[in-house]
């Protein structure tokens, strides 16, 4: 099942999946560690949504933020300046995806399989752009990033690059990518991934 998450109540429960994958298994240098949750400034006005699993666990989560919100997106944030393309208009009209990951330590028999899991953010993902009129989706990635993840993914799924590559660590190219919805949702690639 595949539903939009409650900030005021499972921040928490997202915040520890986010930690364990961002922080733990990727590196990152966020979060909380006498909480192990990993939550920012953007979450409070942001959409999140979430795959349970069986046993009603957090399988699977996205951050997706309409522009416009009051906290911004993050590619407003100081450290992606080198990313954002100058006079980018940010309106309601376009929305960013952050944060998609899969719980760590699931098990090949698993259901949904992680797999499954990804695909089912992917179709929320579109679904939520195309309910809400948001016609650009961006996101930030990089060659190397997660399995599930990374610029050749997106690429899949209709995502161009629109800036970078830009190294924010040594060797790691990251990119600002971005997809028209509505045309998106019509390459047969992507309705089938997603069982438009």
């Amino acid at each position: 099942m595949v539903r939009e998450l409650n900030f005021a109540t499972e921040a928490d429960t997202f915040g520890r999946l986010r930690f364990a994958v961002f922080v733990d298994q990727l590196g990152w240098p966020v979060g909380d560690p006498s909480r192990q949750v990993e939550l920012d400034k953007l979450d409070p006005t942001a959409h999140h949504l979430g795959v349970i699993g069986s046993g009603q666990q957090l399988d699977g989560y996205a951050r997706v933020i309409q522009g416009g919100s009051p906290g911004g997106l993050l590619l407003q944030q100081p450290v992606f300046a080198p990313l954002l393309p100058s006079g980018l208009v940010i309106d309601a009209t376009m929305g960013e995806v952050s944060r998609l990951c899969v719980r760590p330590g699931r098990l090949p028999t698993d259901q949904p399989t992680d797999a499954e899991v990804v695909q089912l953010l992917v179709r929320a993902i579109y679904d939520f752009a195309l309910a809400r009129g948001i016609v650009t989706l961006y996101a930030t990635t990089s060659d190397t990033m997660s399995g599930y993840v990374n610029k050749w993914f997106l690429e899949q799924l209709s995502f161009m690059v629109k800036a970078g590559p830009h190294q924010f660590e040594p060797g790691i190219n990251t990119y600002l990518m971005a997809v028209d919805v509505t045309q998106g949702s019509t390459v047969p690639f992507v309705r089938q991934y997603i069982k438009l």
